[in-house]
């Protein structure tokens, strides 16, 4: 799986690809993307506390992309909680809110934060918190994903407090 994963993460940087929007329900799909991360997080000892608000409509987006930008960001969270040990109860957040005109994602987490310096650098191509565990790819995927989607993402942490990723995409493609 973490072969088939870099493979595609690395075809993905190589080629261009338009996407396939779809008009898709929002809460189904997060549901979706949360069921299939859950063993992640149990195989980590981490918790998943979704929370989402009860209308959230539809968008149009390429669903297959958008659920690989926030499986790696969901993923990313349960290893940076895995990464302290276990000597506190570990939680990432996964939330969503949305109003006419854009859907909002937050995924928090109380793992090990980030420097300034890796701050700085999280979108950049190849760069890696993970040192040989990581390709450094997959941050750089999620936000070239999201900029496709005509969305923004923003990040806040600090070393030894957690991360915070807010996203928003618009609900409908741009010029349609």
């Amino acid at each position: 799986e973490r072969i088939r994963k870099m493979v595609m993460d690395i075809l993905f940087c190589a080629k261009e690809r338009e996407l396939q929007r779809e008009r898709v329900d929002v809460r189904a799909f997060l549901e979706d993307v949360a069921r299939s991360v859950q063993p992640v997080f149990h195989s980590r000892n981490v918790e998943l506390a979704c929370r989402f608000q009860d209308e959230l409509g539809w968008f149009e987006v390429d669903p297959g992309m958008l659920r690989s930008a926030l499986v790696n960001l969901l993923e990313n969270a349960a290893e940076a909680c895995a990464a302290e040990g276990s000597a506190k109860a570990y939680r990432t957040v996964f939330s969503a809110e949305a109003n006419a005109g854009a859907v909002g994602f937050l995924v928090e987490d109380n793992g090990i934060g980030m420097t300034p310096e890796q701050l700085k650098n999280l979108f950049t191509v190849f760069f890696s918190t993970k040192g040989s565990k990581g390709t450094g790819l997959g941050l750089f995927i999620t936000d070239k994903i999201i900029r496709q989607h005509g969305g923004s993402i923003t990040v806040d942490s600090a070393a030894g407090r957690g991360a915070r990723f807010g996203i928003m995409i618009p609900r409908r493609a741009p010029n349609s």
